[in-house]
């Protein structure tokens, strides 16, 4: 990311001497300042550019960007056998900056609607966020064998995110 600033300067001549109240410029690799050979009656333009990348920039403002640790957790026995439903919990910690989009798909198909509930991020006492996303199935959807994945996606991360689960590949 390229930052520019610019300042115009006013120089003015009050005598022979160079006035006090100019204001020194020091560590400034780019600077473009123009005066007239006689007096200082033209303005000078002062232009710095600046890279700075995402991270850098985080940093300035006391973190560095950071992506996301993931988790996705089947639904626990006892619920499988007590309610007839099935939860699936995609836990993400421990990233910054706080915005995360978060993604469930079944079988490679977008899931949408109530069946999905997604907490706010809440930073903690490092700085650092997490959040806790659920999609809530039937027990019956849950045994079909069928694939879940939970997608994030986030500014640290060069691309998403996945984790997939079914009732197939998990220990119950």
């Amino acid at each position: 990311m390229t930052e520019s600033h610019e300042a115009n300067l006013d120089f003015q001549k009050t005598s022979d001497q160079v006035n006090p109240n100019v204001i020194l410029l020091q560590n400034v690799d780019d600077a473009n300042v123009d005066l007239e050979d006689e007096g200082y009656e033209r303005k000078g333009d002062l232009e710095e550019q600046v890279n700075v990348s995402d991270e850098k920039r985080s940093e300035s403002m006391g973190k560095a960007t950071t992506p996301p640790l993931m988790t996705l957790f089947p639904p626990s026995k006892e619920e499988l056998s007590n309610t007839g439903k099935a939860t699936l919990l995609c836990l993400a910690q421990g990233f910054y900056p706080g915005s995360l989009n978060v993604l469930w798909a079944a079988g490679g198909i977008t899931k949408t609607g109530h069946e999905i509930q997604t907490s706010e991020a809440e930073q903690q006492s490092d700085g650092s966020y997490h959040l806790s996303s659920f999609l809530q199935l039937s027990a019956e959807e849950w045994q079909s064998g069928q694939e879940f994945s939970c997608q994030l996606s986030h500014q640290a991360l060069s691309s998403p995110m996945k984790k997939s689960i079914s009732s197939t590949n998990c220990a119950h």
